[in-house]
């Protein structure tokens, strides 16, 4: 689809025929395609016709198609053309003009135009033989009034090396000429020797600039030969006064002012650029205040001077070297060259090796920083809180010198391990409440792995009882006749585990005849007893013993329940949903589900379990490979993700989909809900609301 705006110049066409002016005229136009201006070399073709209606064409087409004339370059929707129906075309009614267009160019198509609409009404106007302002005399051309065109207007001296010269009436008095073919331009004076040449009286005129300002020379401000004198290929400030770049407080000889923060353009710099050496220095005044050495070709900052003081030399293989004799020295007591490539700082407390090793308290540093003492070496400090290094009492030390927790972390991350004032270590825990505190971010929490082909062991001993335990995993040569990858609890010193597990059928053997939760003795008593006698497992919850656990069944009298529903475990490819979260069968994935995304969607299946206050109650499809899967109302009380924006919900309302992930609303269509009923309200929503609505799990 193509649409177009246009503007034609036809300026007297009858009376150019009888003048014997061109005939043709300049067509200009705006095309779109798609409502988007187009840019694209195009074929267009134009016909002159009698009447809008096509009747007769008078003539044309005029073919802009790369064998007629060249293809119509069009720039952002906008183009021009030169048309030219010769001198008969407007004598013979030819008022019309038809603009057809193929986009875009391709010299092999042989399709059909595309006609624009609407057609274009031309209409002539006589040429203009005067202009009212314009009068032609011997002298040349005089105005009067001002002239308007929306085209170019030429002036130029009837012959060539005579200037342009521009006057004002009626005191003629000359304002600007354009000398000889150099284009020199002279404002206030009649001989211009450069491009731009202003005259006038020196300190009066000049140029004046937005600000009010006026330049009177381009050698300084103030006139005269301003502040600046060359001596050779130098300049110097020749009125004795100080310099500033970037700030108008001069309180120097040179004043360098701006922001200043490392590699900006505009900060308070100073730069030393070797051009040979491809090197670039620059001296910078921080915005915090310091004093800062950057190399700026490799991006680096060398060195920094704080308001304390202290300097900092930041960068491998920055060296500091006092030039002098074999041993000079500052003050004697500061800074002490060697003359052997070593330097030292009060003395031989400090030493910097030709290696690069310093070492504080020793003369022999074998590393980039060696400590000789004992007792504390190393003391990091802030306020009150202090961590350093201790060597002493047969060991090496590390931990805070003040009464302050000792915190562990990787990746400028906050404390990942911790050791509190009490010794208890916290692992993923801030503040522990153990000896050992594991606290994971996942089901995880913690790991114990060997190698070993016995056992993975983790022993648990009690020294008042002198009793030690194991709890262990078995490896490839398991002891105790199990197999590998069998779990067991051994009491060190029994002949058998207490309690082991079986790796393959995941069956549990106890190391007694029997085995009792409370006592024997007990066993009539209500709640109290539970016995294994051989193939029965026997509960008691009652002076009746008649109900027992045999081979996988388990028979009870009342079996109760906290929970309120009725909950099966389905995969999802979704990484988390929450409770409350309406589910449907995912028609992507056999077996799983999704969340739920339409209205009155058929393939509804249940609520994801324990939102609110109401926990799952019993969980089917416990399988192995489901434990993450998330668990499904199918049945019973759950709270539901409800959203009332068209109907509000009242107790008793059936349930359905709604067209919010996830949500419910209430089934006021009947027809379509069918298949797609939920269950039944037992709480309020206003209409217009989003939450939480309590409801009887009832799939229809």
């Amino acid at each position: 689809m193509y649409r177009f705006i246009s503007s034609i110049a036809l300026a007297g066409l009858t009376s150019a025929v009888a003048s014997g002016q061109p005939t043709s005229l300049t067509y200009q136009g705006q095309l779109k395609q798609a409502g988007a201006p187009l840019s694209d070399l195009v074929d267009m073709r134009f016909t002159l016709y009698d009447s809008e209606s096509a009747k007769k064409p008078i003539a044309g087409p005029i073919a802009f198609d790369g064998l007629t004339f060249a293809p119509v370059e069009v720039v952002s929707g906008l183009f021009t053309v030169e048309l030219d129906f010769g001198s008969d075309a407007f004598q013979q009614g030819g008022e019309w003009l038809q603009v057809a267009v193929r986009a875009p160019h391709d010299p092999t198509d042989t399709g059909a135009y595309t006609l624009l609409t609407p057609w274009q009404h031309l209409t002539a106007a006589p040429f203009a033989l005067s202009v009212p302002g314009l009068a032609t005399t011997e002298t040349g051309v005089e105005v009067e009034g001002d002239i308007h065109t929306p085209g170019e207007v030429i002036a130029s001296a009837f012959s060539s090396n005579s200037p342009l010269i521009f006057k004002v009436n009626p005191s003629n008095t000359e304002c600007a000429r354009f000398k000889d073919t150099n284009c020199y331009l002279g404002l206030g004076t009649i001989d211009p020797q450069a491009r731009l040449h202003i005259g006038g009286t020196p300190g009066v005129d000049g140029i004046r600039f937005p600000d009010g300002s006026l330049q009177t020379s381009a050698a300084g401000i103030g006139g005269g030969d301003g502040f600046w004198s060359p001596s050779g290929a130098n300049i110097f400030n020749n009125n004795g006064g100080n310099v500033g770049i970037g700030t108008s407080s001069v309180v120097s000889r040179l004043t360098v002012g701006g922001a200043g923060v490392f590699n900006d353009p505009s900060a308070a710099a100073i730069t030393l650029h070797n051009t040979t050496a491809g090197r670039r220095w620059e001296w910078h005044a921080l915005d915090n205040g310091w004093l800062q050495l950057a190399d700026f070709t490799a991006g680096v900052t060398r060195m920094l001077f704080d308001l304390n003081g202290n300097v900092s030399i930041g960068s491998a293989g920055a060296q500091v070297v006092l030039p002098g004799g074999a041993n000079p020295t500052n003050d004697g007591t500061v800074f002490n060259y060697s003359g052997d490539g070593r330097n030292y700082l009060r003395g031989t407390t400090v030493l910097a090796d030709t290696g690069g090793n310093v070492g504080i308290g020793t003369p022999n540093p074998g590393f980039k920083l060696s400590v000789e003492s004992s007792g504390y070496g190393l003391v990091h400090s802030s306020g009150p809180i202090q961590v350093g290094t201790y060597t002493g009492f047969g060991g090496g030390w590390l931990g805070t010198r003040s009464d302050h927790p000792l915190y562990f972390f990787t990746g400028d991350s906050l404390q990942q391990l911790t050791l509190s004032t009490a010794g208890r270590l916290g692992i993923g825990h801030t503040d522990p409440v153990r000896r050992l505190h594991v606290r994971g971010d996942s089901i995880f929490a913690a790991r114990f792995e060997s190698e070993f082909a016995t056992a993975t062991v983790t022993e648990f001993t009690n020294a008042a009882s002198n009793n030690t335990w194991e709890y262990a995993v078995t490896g490839s040569a398991p002891p105790f006749g199990l197999g590998a990858g069998d779990m067991y609890l051994y009491r060190q010193g029994n002949g058998v585990p207490g309690l082991s597990i079986s790796r393959d059928n995941f069956t549990a053997k106890l190391g007694c005849a029997d085995f009792f939760m409370g006592h024997p003795s007990r066993r009539g008593a209500p709640g109290r007893a539970l016995v294994d006698f051989g193939d029965h497992l026997v509960i008691n919850f009652g002076t009746d013993w008649g109900y027992t656990f045999v081979h996988g069944r388990l028979k009870v009298g009342v079996l109760e329940i906290f929970g309120a529903d009725v909950a099966e475990r389905f995969a999802t490819k979704e990484d988390k949903v929450e409770p409350g979260t309406v589910m449907e069968i995912d028609p992507d994935n056999a077996g799983e589900l999704r969340t739920a995304r339409e209205a009155y969607s058929t393939r509804v299946a249940g609520v994801v379990s324990g939102a609110g206050d109401i926990p799952t109650g019993t969980i089917l499809g416990n399988l192995p490979g489901s434990e993450e899967a998330p668990p499904i109302a199918l049945s019973g009380r759950v709270w539901v993700q409800c959203d009332a924006a068209t109907s509000s919900i009242a107790p008793g309302d059936l349930l359905t989909t709604s067209a919010t992930p996830g949500h419910a609303m209430k089934a006021a269509d009947r027809e379509r809900s069918h298949g797609a009923v939920l269950g039944k309200a037992m709480s309020s929503l206003a209409q217009g609301e989003r939450g939480l609505v309590l409801v009887l799990v009832n799939l229809q």
